[in-house]
């Protein structure tokens, strides 16, 4: 099986709360962004990719999954042993900023609204599994969301390039702190999440290293 459909989506184009979410965000970082910057994710996927309850085996199921695409939660990775070859020690931090959260809870609201719409009304059944009607309220799906969150494994931002005293791993020519030698040139010196997959900035790295 494979993914079926991407589908980026600015939360003015189906959140009510969109405006105040935008002053959220402009609290949260010094800077100004796009009211239709493509901030949520739905992916659609031709079987069960949810959690925590389980497929029937005589049953099919379509999952619209909900993504953020420009998380601000800010996490930490560290080394965690004198072993090259152990695992960092890493803590994502999810949802430690309220936007985040908040706009994950306005992507299921809109998802289950799309269910309820042609053409997928009439290609469903009707019966939610995940996280069930059982969650109504934001506070009720952002405690599902709590407990399930994952990755979407875009990952960034292990070596930033920040200012040293920031905790930044290299500099503005992509040379390592404290080294003589050393240069990073992937999507672990992007600081900051974009609003984006993220396959395309290793080329613009890499053209800016030559």
């Amino acid at each position: 099986m494979a993914l079926l459909g991407f589908t980026f989506v600015p939360l003015s184009g189906f959140s009510q709360s969109a405006d105040s979410l935008q002053k959220t965000l402009l609290s949260t970082i010094e800077a100004n962004l796009k009211k239709d910057a493509y901030l949520a994710e739905i992916i659609t996927f031709p079987g069960l990719l949810s959690a925590p309850k389980l497929p029937e085996p005589s049953k099919k199921y379509l999952t619209l999954c909900a993504g953020i695409n420009h998380p601000f939660a800010r996490g930490s990775i560290h080394v965690a042993s004198k072993d090259p070859l152990a695992p960092p020690a890493i803590d994502p931090v999810v949802f430690a900023e309220p936007y985040d959260l908040t706009t994950m809870v306005e992507t299921v609201k809109f998802i289950r609204c799309t269910a309820k719409e042609e053409p997928l009304k009439s290609l469903l059944s009707g019966v939610e599994l995940n996280p069930g009607e059982e969650y109504q309220t934001d506070e009720e799906i952002a405690e599902y969301l709590r407990a399930i969150v994952g990755p979407t494994f875009h990952t960034i931002g292990s070596a930033s390039m920040m200012p040293l005293e920031e905790d930044g791993v290299i500099d503005a020519n992509l040379k390592a702190y404290k080294t003589t030698n050393i240069r990073i040139a992937d999507t672990s010196i992007v600081p900051l999440h974009v609003g984006a997959h993220t396959q395309g900035k290793p080329l613009f790295i890499i053209l800016i290293d030559n």
